[in-house]
């Protein structure tokens, strides 16, 4: 194991390593950005209103206006303590996966 764990060491201590991860995450991005551009941006760019806009990205996943108003409505009953902690647990996780180092989006805070 010991083996293993120099070599593994050794190959992701190398510069050209190092550079070359760290351009696969902005290629990762990059490509992410085009197939939003080239899928998604379209449509939204053509929506008239909110209703098509949910109509446009509802094959990606994402819940109907109806779902999301429920979603912000039962958060909106929270107790203000609660709020807090669900927003500290979500920044935490978004920071623990590294979410926006992968994904052109961030969850929380504009940094």
């Amino acid at each position: 194991i010991a083996y293993y764990r120099m070599r593994f060491v050794s190959v992701f201590e190398k510069p050209p390593v190092k550079r070359g991860l760290s351009s696969t995450a902005v290629y990762a991005n990059l490509a992410l950005l085009a197939v939003f551009a080239r899928v998604v941006a379209p449509r939204l760019l053509a929506a008239d209103n909110l209703d098509e806009f949910f109509e446009a990205v509802q094959p990606l996943g994402v819940p109907d206006r109806a779902s999301l108003m429920g979603i912000l409505q039962s958060i909106a009953d929270y107790d203000t303590g609660l709020k807090i902690l669900l927003y500290v647990a979500i920044f935490i996780v978004e920071k623990l996966f590294m979410l926006t180092e992968f994904l052109p989006i961030q969850i929380i805070l504009k940094t």
